[in-house]
């Protein structure tokens, strides 16, 4: 069990004690353990689903092989989130073509 969770069981269980002497306590101390367990959903969901840039990158080019795509239509296609595809987009190996559409560079 980790610290983090050691400590959510430690305040889950005050929690349960205060909530039961008084409805006020119960309102205020509710929305900090949600917070608290929404934030560690959030970091296991991140630890999970890291990628390195460099697959991202093979996976950019692979799907632009085939042609141009709008910057909406390759998040959609290759699910490499938008903050790494910014990043990627300004790499040398890719171009911006007419109308926002996004390719290889010719080499």
């Amino acid at each position: 069990m980790t610290r983090l969770e050691q400590a959510m069981a430690l305040l889950e269980s005050e929690i349960a004690v205060l909530q039961s002497e008084n409805a006020r306590l119960r309102a205020l101390l509710a929305e900090p353990v949600q917070l608290i367990a929404r934030s560690q959903r959030r970091a296991d969901r991140r630890s999970l689903s890291k990628v390195r840039m460099s697959e991202h990158k093979a996976t950019l080019i692979a799907f632009l092989a085939d042609g141009v795509a709008s910057r909406a239509t390759i998040l959609h296609e290759t699910g490499i989130p938008e903050g790494s595809l910014g990043q990627l987009l300004r790499e040398p190996e890719f171009a911006k073509k007419e109308r926002g559409m996004w390719g290889l560079k010719k080499s």
